[in-house]
């Protein structure tokens, strides 16, 4: 009312007064209830003509105090003033954050435990902590990393909980001798990380171990032992000192062994393999475990392996997920990531069936999701007896979950701030296979600290009050904010004070609770089981208000964010419900916004150029990507061309520019259309055929690079490829051999050869005139039925596992791609999906600069009917390996016709 007002007035002229810059800034509004709830004061009648100095008033009107012991009304007071003043609150003290209510202050044990009531607070792995070492060394241990430094030397880390299990199978653990060692293997192995190592998962390990009951790991330093092996074999000597077996030689005879063949140098791995296959195994057989990556040197080692009798038994292609990060040691990270490579497992020694190899990949799995192998007991598990992984556990920072009575829980939450989504995980259980999760959506401001907050609380109003909890946390803000909110002398952060809600509710939950409340701070993707597993259970609760998932602390949005509300009539449209929550950033809900609005109106237009693209919107999005990057020329006949404007005698006739719609180059009567012009007229045959040549070059070109391992033909005849042509049959008739010389004349545009993988690939291009999915679809298919026929001739390989197909790569003269061929075409080829979208986007700027090379030479020639093809003299360069064949119209669609003028090829694969 105008009292409130009157002494705001009056208390923002007095200390504008005092501090003028101060006064100067501009103020914000508080309501009654804000101010109410915040700071539980109201405004005494009396402070309406008191003239007192803002503090003293301000204190007058808390009713309180100055006592320097106590927090809350210092901060009251300069909030007070500075909410008068415009100035935005700062710290706050525990009777406001905890509701008024006055708790005692309870002891402090130290910066890594805290206790409150029956809760206790152990953030000790954010801590570092010295351990013993001796002089000239210095070894401490954080967030299970431990760093070992060398007086004046590099600092080193590894896994903790290895360092631990190294240092249990030594006498002297804190020796200059044993550090020195585990420096050097740190060494070597970053060395190898930067060459020749791959960083296999420990879960892809672990699972081998399970099926072929190996008991040495072979090429693992002892930086990298798995302990599901009881022994390893490292390239490091020094890694003798640290437990090391000497060689393969002193493995024993009856133990089964996994080499890893990649961890060794390539000159060594020769005599790897020969000190493997060197003598008999009672019983048990011996596995390689190598990557296919397509070089000179996986070439020779896959060479190595078959002639010493080996037998693949398990491919894992790439992208599966048996790999981590490059230096996951040192980090302590155990995120699977996709491969970059192919995996491949061999067995030496002994002949392996093909039904045992089949029985072996089904049980390996496809893993192209997360594997918990690594956390499951081995086949040799004891519990009596001491094995490397019981002594790994011990020292893990989940180690307590083993002797815990109660219930032992990890929570986690996930944020994605671009769509303004939150979920909430929790996860019961101690066991690998006996847990259960609660997942919840969250809502309200968006906050990595808030989804955490919101998993807490699901978590203590879940549990019965008497049970014990050990929980497990990833959020050290959280456990900080509550060991902290806890206590009565408390000065949080403005930061601090933003989830209040929740955080308040955790604390009257807490203190209501009888029995023991624990909890523990983990690093995240560590191999704490429990957490990561919360943290799958918090991602599935990312989604929207529709998903169905229940959820927990939905508040209004504030003030400040734009509520995007479209017209009922556009609700079913699809790109209005891509659209985000309303509880985003104000900046990606506009973008959002603005995207659809501006799609909406694109497609509002009634022009042939909007509706094209609208309606082959999967074809032209590689155009529309890399239309930027064409020349002025090269956009200004892609424009015509896809907007129906391109100056044929058909257009200009139809315009009223023209006499006639007939062709002005040829004599055949035919109409000037786009498609006569750029697939029939012949006046122009010779400058399609180089507008041909000139694009698939420059994409094969592309393929050459991406392709290293494959044997790669450009316009080369099938007879002159090195493959031998068998007679083919068809409906149990032989075919004369002439068919097959005709056969071995056809001369494609590319054949790949993989005699690794036993591929025959035929590549063929063309660039339909039309850019309709109909149209690219028919030249596909007709590219395909031409060169089909021939894997009836190369029956002699088909037979013997080898695998035929057509690939052809359809592009329109528009630069519209036949996307689904080319996805064909890449898994075939084993190609990424970043090398499919160069190779889309190659194919649709060189398809149009072609396009633009042969709208030149129509304007350089002059309409003369019945005249002769015109001369190219400005060609642009091509591959002088790959001179495109001249032919004549229709030679080039016919399966019978055999090319003209081909030239050897550079590289001709041998295929045995």
């Amino acid at each position: 009312g105008e009292g409130e007002r009157a002494t705001r007035n009056r208390l923002r002229a007095a200390l504008a007064r005092q501090d003028e810059p101060l006064g100067a800034r501009p103020p914000w509004s508080l309501s009654r209830w804000q101010f109410c709830h915040w700071f539980r004061a109201e405004w005494p009648a009396h402070l309406l003509d008191l003239q007192l100095p803002p503090c003293k008033a301000l204190s007058v009107a808390c009713g309180r105090g100055t006592s320097p012991k106590r927090s809350g009304p210092r901060w009251v007071q300069s909030t007070l003033s500075n909410l008068v003043l415009g100035v935005r609150p700062g710290k706050r003290g525990a009777d406001e954050i905890d509701g008024g209510t006055a708790q005692q202050a309870l002891p402090n044990p130290g910066p890594t435990a805290h206790v409150v009531g029956h809760a206790t607070f152990d953030l000790s792995c954010d801590h570092p902590r010295l351990l013993p070492s001796p002089s000239q060394w210095t070894v401490s241990t954080k967030s299970t990393v431990t760093s070992i430094t060398k007086y004046g030397g590099q600092c080193l880390q590894l896994d903790a909980a290895l360092f631990a299990l190294l240092c249990r199978g030594q006498q002297e653990a804190t020796s200059p001798a044993f550090l020195e060692a585990v420096h050097s293997s740190c060494r070597g192995q970053l060395l190898a990380d930067r060459s020749h190592s791959v960083p296999w998962s420990r879960h892809l390990l672990a699972r081998l171990q399970h099926l072929t009951n190996a008991g040495a790991l072979i090429g693992a330093r002892a930086v990298t032992w798995n302990p599901h092996f009881r022994q390893f074999v490292s390239p490091e000597e020094s890694d003798i000192a640290l437990g090391s077996v000497a060689s393969v030689s002193h493995v024993d005879k009856s133990v089964a062994c996994l080499l890893l063949l990649d961890d060794y140098p390539p000159e060594l791995r020769l005599g790897i393999l020969t000190s493997l296959t060197a003598g008999a195994r009672v019983g048990s057989r011996n596995w390689v475990l190598r990557k296919d990556d397509r070089s000179h040197t996986a070439k020779r080692d896959r060479e190595s392996l078959c002639r010493m009798g080996c037998r693949l038994t398990l491919r894992l292609p790439r992208r599966a997920l048996v790999q981590h990060e490059p230096g996951w040691w040192a980090a302590a990270r155990f995120d699977q990531v996709p491969s970059t490579c192919v995996a491949e497992l061999w067995v030496v020694g002994h002949e392996y069936s093909g039904v045992a190899a089949r029985s072996l990949a089904a049980d390996a799995g496809q893993w192209i999701q997360r594997r918990e192998d690594f956390l499951t007991d081995p086949p040799d598990w004891d519990p009596t007896t001491e094995h490397p992984l019981s002594v790994y556990r011990e020292c893990q920072q989940d180690a307590l979950a083993q002797s815990w009575t109660g219930w032992v829980v990890a929570t986690d939450g996930a944020c994605d701030i671009k769509r303004g989504w939150m979920g909430a995980g929790v996860v019961f259980g101690a066991s690998a296979s006996t847990t259960s999760a609660l997942i919840r959506r969250v809502g309200g401001p968006v906050s990595s600290t808030r989804a955490e907050a919101a998993a807490m609380h699901v978590l203590l109003s879940a549990a019965p009050a008497a049970v014990d909890l050990l929980v497990f946390c990833d959020s050290l803000c959280l456990l900080h904010v509550l060991s902290k909110w806890a206590l009565t002398e408390v000065d949080p952060e403005p930061g601090e004070v933003r989830n209040q809600d929740i955080v308040l509710a955790i604390l009257s939950v807490l203190r209501l609770r009888s029995g023991r409340t624990h909890f523990v701070k983990v690093k995240s993707h560590a191999g704490c089981m429990l957490n990561e597993r919360a943290d799958e259970a918090a991602s599935a609760g990312l989604g929207p208000e529709s998903s169905g998932l229940p959820t927990i602390w939905q508040t209004d949005p504030k003030p400040s964010f734009i509520r995007v509300r479209p017209r009922s009539h556009l609700k079913q449209d699809p790109m209005y419900r891509s659209l985000p929550e309303d509880e985003v950033h104000n900046e990606a809900l506009v973008r959002a916004a603005v995207e659809s609005t501006d799609r909406a109106a694109f497609l509002s237009r009634d022009t042939v150029f909007s509706k094209t693209l609208a309606a082959e919107a999967v074809a032209a999005a590689p155009v529309l990507r890399v239309v930027h990057s064409l020349s002025i020329a090269a956009v200004r006949c892609w424009m015509k061309i896809t907007s129906g404007i391109y100056p044929t005698a058909s257009y200009l006739h139809r315009i009223g520019r023209a006499p006639t719609s007939d062709c002005p180059h040829c004599s055949g009567g035919a109409r000037e259309t786009l498609g006569h012009f750029a697939g029939e007229c012949p006046r122009f045959h010779d400058a399609r055929t180089s507008a041909h040549n000139q694009s698939w070059s420059t994409i094969s070109s592309v393929l050459s690079s991406m392709l290293p391992s494959w044997e790669l033909c450009w316009e080369t005849s099938m007879s002159a490829c090195g493959l031998e042509l068998s007679p083919a049959r068809v409906s149990g008739l032989v075919i004369p051999r002439t068919t097959c010389v005709t056969a071995g004349s056809l001369t494609p545009d590319g054949v790949a050869v993989h005699r690794t993988l036993r591929k025959i690939l035929i590549l063929e291009f063309c660039r339909p005139a039309h850019g309709s999915s109909p149209s690219l679809q028919a030249a596909w298919t007709r590219k395909r039925e031409k060169y089909l026929p021939l894997g009836q001739c190369l029956r002699k390989y088909t037979s013997a596992g080898w695998s035929f197909d057509v690939l052809p790569f359809v592009v329109s003269i528009h630069g519209f791609v036949h996307v689904g061929g080319l996805q064909h075409a890449c898994r075939a080829l084993d190609l990424l999906p970043a090398q499919q979208t160069v190779l889309e986007n190659t194919m649709a700027s060189s398809s149009v600069e072609a396009f633009t090379f042969l709208h030149r030479v129509r304007c350089s020639v002059t309409p003369t009917v019945g005249g002769s093809s015109p001369q190219v003299r400005h060609p642009l360069p091509r591959p002088a390996e790959s001179r495109k064949r001249a032919r004549s119209d229709g030679v080039r669609d016919s399966p019978q016709a055999p090319a003209q003028d081909s030239q050897p090829p550079s590289r001709r694969p041998h295929v045995s």
